[in-house]
């Protein structure tokens, strides 16, 4: 199966910060030595809550029929994009945003429109009148999310949820230190971050091919990798993994529907 590619600007957008993620996998009991390191170097989230600060992420993503954007991943092809909706905080209270993340070698570029709180859920069209505030640079990412979803007949997929973690950098806010845990996800057809059915948990030991039961560390800046985050990978002998979390629910929800992978995770059912 070849991954769709429609035509898209994998430059830097109009609302689109290029920045780098390093993504690591560490045991939950690993985290606050983590977090006492970055501590000196980092302040609490403004948008998160608690000690440590925290808050919900849920996640539409949306994909083609034959599931052609995770593929792209799946093969790890250089450039390639998400299409998702995203909300940052409890439902209902939250605002919703329509999110592009495009993935440009070793960089990522996130252009996203935000919907007002209640805008988004079931009964949502992409032709419903949800811009009359919005900001000339949010319309443009809006038609772009609206023409790649109707040339690629991309459809809601897969809803994730976790609870993340999250630290801003004293030097700069592109600077960012996050832990995503508790892991789910739920299959779902549905244009709303409500799940249809029960979440499953996706933060096994099993679903990410590791002897621990792992938490999400990821670095992101937007320059080069400042020096205390190169001493902190190093501290911990971190090694980085390309970690997808819509493309672990996928494999999960594909191997419980009975299929099969090989020893790369290779679904051996494609053809």
């Amino acid at each position: 199966m070849k991954p769709f590619a429609p035509e898209i600007s994998y430059h830097r957008g109009h609302n689109g910060t290029a920045r780098h993620e390093l993504k690591y996998l560490v045991p939950a009991d690993w985290v606050d030595d983590i977090r006492c390191f970055a501590q000196p170097f980092c302040r609490a989230d403004g948008e998160a809550a608690g000690d440590p600060p925290e808050y919900r992420i849920t996640t539409l993503q949306l994909d083609t029929l034959d599931h052609s954007l995770h593929s792209a991943k799946e093969r790890e092809f250089l450039n390639r994009f998400k299409l998702r909706v995203r909300s940052y905080g409890e439902m209902g209270s939250a605002p919703a945003f329509l999110e592009i993340k495009r993935k440009l070698e070793d960089r990522v570029v996130k252009s996203r429109c935000r919907l007002e709180p209640g805008v988004f859920g079931v009964g949502f069209s992409l032709d419903s009148p949800v811009l009359e505030r919005a900001s000339e640079r949010d319309r443009d990412t809006y038609w772009e999310f609206v023409r790649l979803v109707r040339e690629m007949d991309a459809r809601p997929k897969m809803l994730i949820r976790y609870i993340r973690e999250s630290w801003v950098g004293h030097r700069s806010s592109s600077q960012r230190i996050t832990f995503d845990r508790a892991l789910e996800y739920a299959v779902t057809d549905r244009w709303s971050l409500e799940a249809p059915v029960v979440w499953r948990r996706m933060d096994s030991a099993f679903a990410f091919n590791v002897s621990f039961a792992p938490v999400i560390l990821e670095l992101k800046c937007s320059g080069s990798l400042p020096d205390w985050m190169q001493q902190l990978v190093r501290f911990f002998s971190l090694s980085r993994r390309g970690i997808c979390k819509y493309s672990t629910a996928v494999r999960l929800e594909s191997l419980f529907e009975g299929n099969r992978f090989s020893d790369a995770s290779e679904n051996t059912n494609y053809g």
